[in-house]
């Protein structure tokens, strides 16, 4: 066949593709090879009713299944050259297929919620799950379905949902016809087992099967093409959508393999070409079942301020600030988060099932507080301020009293504070950091310290209470270790020698035999788990992608550990060690709901909760930290936001709908194109080291710009890597030329989009000068705005200041007087002519004790350098209207400000109090968007805003 297309038109009308004696490892070879497209057309035409079959009976519109379809062949075709050496396929596409089918569903269900209306109604005939309660059942067993050893599980998949005669599975498996037999019974048996231990009785009759799936010719004949091409631009954006999120995770998560054998137990086999079904092999047995409650995240419908349109994301859950430390209720009712140490720290209790705040505790103006604990009844919570233990009732936050232990300053604190089994005790790091104090809160007083020659960060009891270990920076001779305590005598009964990195993170399994130990490593960190009895190592899980693991916790059967670094959480098998689940979100204070179904932990600012079997978000998507940016394109069809902790999310401008959630980097910028087609973003480039002057002892790492393309949902990488980093980046208007600005070096790089190649560059601040804060590029391109952190003069308070800066000729235009704290809010007016500084004021005391003058908002001529207005008020976001004739302000309490620009004078507004404005962007229709410290994103017509009181805030 001389083309894609030629082959296409014989599938139409034939039989079957040649290719049929080969085994999958011969077939995919050819095509990763040598691009066969006879090759792949056998393997779409082996095992397209399978793949169909998941789509159809995961999905129920007709039109989505079929993309489902689609996409895991495109991702079959796009991952061929990974995938080499695999005896079959069936597992993969299997994979592959349900959980885009999860994808499309669950998008789809989201679309529905979010516009008020019911799920949308089957297309294409009538889905025959829904006349049964099969697609509820899927759930039931899935969890015991993921628990089968790979070998038992491989030969069910075979002979049960493909319908292969056992002849035939020998065959493809190279097995015996012992070996099959013996590993199939097997399988059948341990899956009755442990469903007949769940209380699901096993039946003489095996579910029937439904109708048979026949692949229609013509989807047949669509799959082939995407083989032809698998990167054309011609590739249907959903059908591209869903296989690049296929091919961005691990390709086979075993609870996502189990969901795919737990479909074929209700739904039966097929055969294909025939329309008739193969005699199935029995999987299973078993009688109906009540259907287990599907699991979404809750309704949210709170109401919305006055004035404002529309929110993105949702308030709960979210927490003010970063949290430092969370403590989840013994029975999986509430969280405690506690960001002590921030600023806007405080300590909230938040319901789980709902998201509310249950209370919050507001600490002494200046007071650090550490870590938070609940005790195992769920009665008391206790945190650590200035070397006292402060006790709250976990159902009010009213202060129930304090113990004070010993303690001389300058201490050393962290956030570790943890109950006893019996709550009568808690232990908490010494004052100086080196030891465990017991303190028993009856007496009201240290009991014990078990003395560390380090910092002690992690420590848990045994669930009798009658071990402690804890782990921190002591070593010997390079390898850092933990020490198991008895906590009656204090006596050491052994040292968990854990390797070259400290430990950050001890947990005890339920049953008390088990230690996992984890932190640090100078290449790849490591779990360690140990013998509790006998202090030996048995297993060491080897945790990828990351430097450090900071967060580990046993699932309420001893079974399932999970843990968390770098950017994801993974669920390992406790015996084994083996990677079973993985959550692309880095969390904290890790804990399993005592059911084992969900998983519970802190991200960021943001308290979530997982399904433990697909990890699916049970919290509400959205914003994980405070919204540090908010981007509009020119056609108005999308938001993209950005949080300070490095959470990116893209919105559906018209509906409010989460799109897609992009990881960027903490405390850096992104930029979208004019036209919203490309998101860009840097990171961190290793392959790229160099010195600075300034710091000779000093190795630093480079960066590299990453540009996304959000209609195909694929990276385009243009950009190498370079010396020195990127904060701000703009677009020009064109859309042609990426500018960057390194907060650290003052360095302005001016980058071709097409090429990828950096043009030119200058500084706007010299070595050992104070550095970049913020800035911000004229609407042509001309003029950048650069804000600067402090001049010390003689204190710790200094001028800030803000300069203008000629891009063609890196020469600095002007420098602008007046601002005396940090400039938050920079803003040009469309036509360019116009800059707008400004900054929350200072406080009274402060300047009446250094005399220095009241902070304002600045209007200045962009061409002199002059002043034009001085608006009295603090600002900590600005943002001009797309025809310039209105300037928002956000004002310390949250208030919205609408000023007309021509006479400079406040027309409206939309009063608080409400949380900190911290991002202000208006659409091209003229609305505004803000962004807070609660993670959420309101849209507000400017048209409907109050007339101000006299005097402005």
């Amino acid at each position: 066949m001389n083309s894609a297309a030629d082959l296409t038109n014989a599938i139409r009308h034939l039989r079957a593709p040649s290719g049929g004696a080969l085994g999958d490892p011969e077939l995919l070879d050819h095509y990763a090879r040598d691009h066969d497209q006879a090759a792949f057309a056998a393997l779409v035409w082996r095992y397209g009713p399978l793949v169909l079959g998941v789509a159809r009976r995961q999905v129920a519109d007709r039109h989505r299944a079929e993309d489902v379809f689609q996409a895991t062949f495109l991702a079959l075709a796009r991952s061929a050259t990974k995938l080499g050496g695999r005896a079959v396929l069936a597992n993969w596409l299997y994979t592959v297929a349900l959980r885009q089918a999860r994808k499309a569903r669950a998008h789809a269900a989201r679309r529905a919620a979010l516009e008020g209306a019911a799920p949308p109604r089957p297309r294409g005939g009538a889905d025959p799950l829904a006349e049964i309660t099969g697609r509820e059942l899927l759930q039931v067993i899935d969890d015991e379905l993921a628990r089968l050893p790979d070998r038992l599980r491989l030969p069910v998949l075979l002979c049960c949902v493909q319908g292969l005669s056992r002849e035939e599975a020998v065959r493809r498996l190279g097995w015996s016809e012992g070996t099959l037999r013996g590993r199939l019974e097997r399988g059948r048996r341990k899956l009755a087992a442990r469903l007949t231990a769940r209380g699901l009785a096993p039946s003489a009759v095996l579910l029937a099967p439904l109708a048979a799936v026949v692949v229609p010719a013509d989807l047949l004949a669509h799959a082939t093409e995407l083989g032809a091409a698998p990167w054309s631009q011609s590739v249907p954006p959903v059908v591209a959508a869903l296989a690049t999120a296929a091919t961005h995770r691990p390709l086979l998560p075993a609870v996502a393999i189990a969901g795919c054998l737990l479909t074929a137990v209700v739904v039966g086999t097929f055969a294909f070409g025939r329309g008739q079904p193969v005699e199935p092999v029995a999987l299973l047995t078993s009688a109906p079942l009540a259907a287990a409650p599907t699991k979404a995240p809750p309704a949210i419908n709170d109401p919305l301020p006055d004035g404002a349109t529309r929110r993105f994301g949702t308030a709960r859950y979210r927490h003010p600030t970063t949290i430092e430390s969370l403590a989840v209720s013994a029975d999986g009712k509430f969280a405690v988060a506690n960001s002590g140490t921030r600023i806007n720290g405080m300590i909230r209790a938040y319901d789980l099932a709902t998201g509310r705040i249950r209370f919050a505790i507001e600490s002494e103006p200046g007071a650090l507080v550490y870590g938070v604990a609940v005790s195992p009844d769920g009665k008391t919570l206790a945190t650590k301020r200035n070397h006292a233990v402060y006790l709250y009732d976990a159902a009010t936050g009213k202060e129930t009293g304090h113990i004070e232990y010993p303690g001389a300053n300058p201490s050393t604190n962290t956030d570790l504070i943890v109950f006893a089994p019996d709550g009568k005790r808690v232990a908490v790091t010494a004052a100086d950091g080196k030891g465990l104090h017991l303190i028993d809160l009856t007496r009201g007083e240290v009991v014990r310290t078990l003395p560390h020659a380090h910092v002690v960060f992690a420590a848990a009891f045994s669930p009798d209470g009658k071990q402690l270990v804890g782990g921190g920076y002591d070593s010997e001779k390079g390898t850092y270790f933990a020490r198991l305590w008895e906590t009656e005598t204090g006596k050491e009964r052994h040292r968990l020698p854990f390797g070259n990195g400290g430990i950050r993170c001890v947990a005890y399994s339920p049953d008390g035999a088990t230690v996992a130990v984890s932190g640090d490593g100078r290449r790849a960190p490591a779990v360690k788990l140990f013998d509790a009895a006998t202090g030996k190592e048995r297993l060491t899980i080897p945790f990828p992608d990351a430097t450090s693991v900071r967060s580990l916790a046993f699932g309420p059967d001893g079974k399932t550990l999970a843990a968390s670094g770098g950017a994801s959480t993974r669920l390992f098998d406790a015996a084994t060690g083996k990677e079973v689940l993985k959550i692309d979100r880095k969390a904290t204070g890790l804990r399993f709901t005592p059911d084992g179904e969900a998983l519970v932990g802190a991200v960021a600012g943001a308290i979530y909760c997982w399904d433990a079997a697909t990890g699916q978000a049970l919290t509400p998507e959205g914003g994980d930290s405070p919204v540090a940016q908010i981007e509009v394109p020119a056609d108005g069809k999308r938001v993209v936001t950005r949080g300070q902790d490095g959470d990116a999310h893209v919105w559906d401008a018209r509906t409010g709908a989460h799109l897609r959630r992009v990881d960027v980097t903490w405390q850096r910028g992104l930029t979208l194109s004019p036209d919203g087609r490309y998101l860009v973003w840097p990171v961190g480039d290793e392959t790229v080291q160099f010195k600075d002057p300034d710091q000779p002892n000093a190795v630093h790492t480079g960066s590299r710009l990453r540009m996304f393309d959000l209609t195909t949902n694929t990276f385009v990488e243009r950009f190498g890597g370079f010396e020195g980093g990127a904060n701000d980046l703009f677009f020009t208007a064109a859309g042609k030329t990426l500018v960057t600005v390194d907060y650290r070096d003052g360095a302005v790089r001016f980058w071709d989009v097409g090429t990828g190649k950096m043009e030119r560059s200058f500084r706007v601040s010299e070595r050992g000068q104070y550095q970049v804060w913020r800035a911000r590029l004229s609407p042509d391109a001309k003029v950048l705005a650069v804000t600067y952190q402090r001049e010390a003069l003689g204190g710790i308070f200094g001028r800030h200041a803000v300069k203008l800066w000629d891009c063609a000729t890196g020469k600095e235009l002007h420098d602008l007087p007046g601002h005396w704290s940090y400039v938050e809010a920079v803003a040009f007016s469309p036509d360019g002519t116009h800059l707008v500084t400004g900054s929350e004021p200072l406080s009274a005391f402060t300047q009446k004790q250094l005399r220095l003058p009241t902070d304002q908002v600045f209007v200045w001529n962009v061409a002199t350098g002059k002043a034009v207005a001085q608006l009295p008020i603090g600002a900590t976001a600005a943002a001009f209207a797309p025809d310039g004739k209105t300037l928002a302000v956000a004002v310390g309490d949250g208030t919205l400000q609408f000023w007309d620009a021509a006479t400079w004078q406040l027309r409206s507004e939309f009063p608080g109090p409400r949380d900190r404005v911290t991002a202000l962007a208006f659409g091209p229709d003229g609305r505004l968007y803000s962004g807070a410290l609660d993670a959420t994103v309101l849209v507000w017509d400017p048209k409907t805003a109050k007339r101000p009181p006299a005097e402005p805030k």
